[in-house]
């Protein structure tokens, strides 16, 4: 019924380019796109696309992480999203209850991309509703899915027809402001089980020793959630609170903060601990700055270390305390104190450690070295000061203190083939344009420490071995490499055997592939053939020697055609130029 909807909508819908745009999302989980909003110029390929969807599967639905998702991966330019051209954006958000994570943070995302959120489902929470869209106009209950028809035309109506003025009212009144012509960006998103973004997923999740866990925490190194918790007590007086306040305004100033970056919480204790702000309270380093410059000294005795540890635990470092912890982000503790404390330190410090938490200290000299000692996380992760005059003195060493190693994180592992066109079918200018889309992939996947190896290869009417997999192992050589690839010309691109080219000869180990070790393979192939039916059979052939196949079509070539080559529908992409195709690398990591 869901997928009726959808192609009904689309029916209805102006499809082009230049017009209306349209991706799908299906999330239970996790939210994965089915297609983005450049992946599809006509309305036919729309309805193709859409009448291919299958279920995921999945009984968790995660509305909040899904709204994250689209805003991040869905309405930004790379995925096909005008909104930089103030372009109108619309979600059409389909659920069958209560999401079962909270959906205020993503809630707030969705409102900060400027997007129109519409709301459809069975026994809809109005309160999380209200939340996700703008007004309760945009919100449509029903008692079945097959109550969706009597929906379409409110919905067609709705976004065909809501003027700029309208939405800049509405933004207005109810969020951020935004203007646009007649253009509309759709993205429909609903309940069903998906995947994380491809490249990232393939090489951890095929790798041997894939941790999802590990993955998460390798995904991003600037993600962070920090806590200061800072002694209030009247050992440290309001002299003492005032040099605290100005060191921790000083290190946010060089944190990168965001909802997606650095997230930064404070607790204040002395007999009790009280919680300043969580660490999704303020997301924007002006915010986060302004309220730390209004931070006071509570005052109070005694001097309860151990208890403030349990409660930053139980508090701020879990998910409704704006914590990712369950994501793997890495979790850091930064203790500033003056006096011993009058409770047990050691086993609410032993906790905080068994939940990977990084603790750190900054404690001057009416500190019990010994106590201190038991809480931080390793013994360079004290910093010792005589009074907090000195503070100033330490802010760049606590800074570097946060570059930590992640416990267990997992270096990425990959062997990845590039295929390009060789032919007149992209022509030498655009070939350049190609080598630099390789080489922007290469510079986005690979980060030092990584075991990433690439090949490179061109077709026309036969295959030209650029360099094997075995040849270079940094990202610098790999990248001049790609750069010297000459164009070879030819009116004649055969796809097929050039295809199983890779197969026979870069994807074993001769040529310095690690197929036989379960190293994920990874094959990368760029074409403007109009047909790719000879393609498809090698492509098949490939896949089944375990090789992950991403298809890139550039030009004329129909979305269709190019799904036949890749794996599956996620890894096929269709562009209309190559420069298109430089524009979206970050969809692919």
């Amino acid at each position: 019924n869901v997928r009726n909807l959808i192609e009904k909508l689309v029916e209805r819908l102006d499809v082009s380019p230049e017009s209306t745009r349209v991706a799908v999302v299906q999330y239970s989980d996790n939210a994965r796109a089915d297609f983005l909003l450049n992946a599809h110029s006509t309305k036919q390929e729309v309805q193709n696309a859409v009448q291919r969807l299958r279920p995921k599967g999945g009984n968790v639905a995660n509305t909040g992480s899904a709204l994250e998702y689209v805003s991040r991966n869905i309405f930004t330019k790379p995925a096909g999203s005008r909104i930089e051209e103030k372009v109108p954006q619309f979600l059409i958000l389909t659920s069958s209850g209560p999401s079962a994570d909270d959906v205020g943070e993503g809630s707030v995302r969705i409102r900060e991309s400027e997007v129109v959120p519409y709301m459809i489902g069975k026994n809809i929470n109005r309160e999380e509703a209200s939340k996700i869209t703008l007004h309760e106009d945009f919100i449509f209950p029903v008692s079945s899915f097959t109550e969706l028809p009597s929906l379409e035309q409110k919905l067609v109506s709705s976004v065909t027809t809501l003027t700029p003025q309208e939405i800049t009212k509405i933004y207005e009144t109810y969020g951020t402001t935004t203007t646009g012509k007649e253009r509309k960006d759709v993205s429909i998103t609903y309940f069903y089980k998906s995947t994380n973004p491809p490249i990232s997923k393939v090489m951890y999740e095929q790798s041997p020793s894939f941790n999802s866990a590990q993955m998460k925490k390798c995904v991003d190194r600037e993600m962070k959630d920090v806590v200061f918790l800072i002694d209030g007590s009247t050992t440290t007086g309001p002299d003492g609170l005032a040099r605290i306040r100005d060191f921790i305004y000083y290190i946010v100033q060089n944190l990168n903060i965001g909802t997606n970056k650095v997230r930064v919480g404070v607790v204040q204790f002395s007999n009790d601990p009280v919680t300043e702000f969580k660490l999704n309270t303020y997301l924007t380093k002006q915010s986060l700055l302004e309220n730390i410059r209004r931070l006071r000294l509570r005052g109070g005795a005694p001097t309860n270390i151990g208890k403030a540890l349990e409660y930053v635990k139980r508090n701020l470092f879990v998910k409704d305390g704006g914590s990712r912890i369950e994501e793997g982000v890495p979790q850091h503790l930064v203790l500033l104190t003056g006096g011993k404390s009058q409770d047990d330190v050691r086993r609410p410090a032993r906790v905080l450690g068994d939940a990977n938490v990084v603790s750190l200290a900054v404690a001057t000299s009416g500190a019990d070295r010994t106590q201190i000692e038991s809480i931080v996380s390793d013994p360079r992760y004290l910093i010792s000061v005589r009074d907090f005059t000195e503070l100033s003195r330490i802010q760049d060493t606590l800074l570097k203190s946060f570059d930590v190693p992640l416990p267990g994180c997992q270096m990425k592992q990959a062997d990845i083939i590039f295929l390009v066109d060789g032919s007149i079918n992209l022509g030498r200018d655009n070939f350049v344009e190609v080598l630099q889309f390789v080489s922007g992939i290469v510079d986005a996947v690979y980060e030092e420490g990584d075991s990433v190896q690439v090949g490179l290869a061109q077709y026309n009417s036969d295959v030209t071995d650029e360099f094997f997999l075995k040849e270079y192992t940094d990202r610098e050589p790999i990248m001049e490499a790609v750069t010297k690839a000459e164009y070879k010309g030819g009116r004649v691109a055969n796809l097929g055997p050039a295809i199983r080219h890779l197969q026979d000869k870069h994807f074993v180990s001769s040529a310095g592939s690690r197929i036989g070790t379960g190293v994920p393979q990874i094959a990368f192939i760029i074409t403007g053939a109009k047909s790719v039916d000879e393609g498809q059979a090698a492509a098949l052939s490939l896949a089944s020697k375990g090789v992950k196949v991403f298809a890139i079509g550039v030009g004329s070539i129909t979305a269709d055609a190019v799904s036949k080559i890749a794996s599956d529908a996620p890894s096929a992409f269709r562009v209309r130029n190559v420069q298109d195709a430089n524009n979206f690398c970050s969809a692919l990591q």
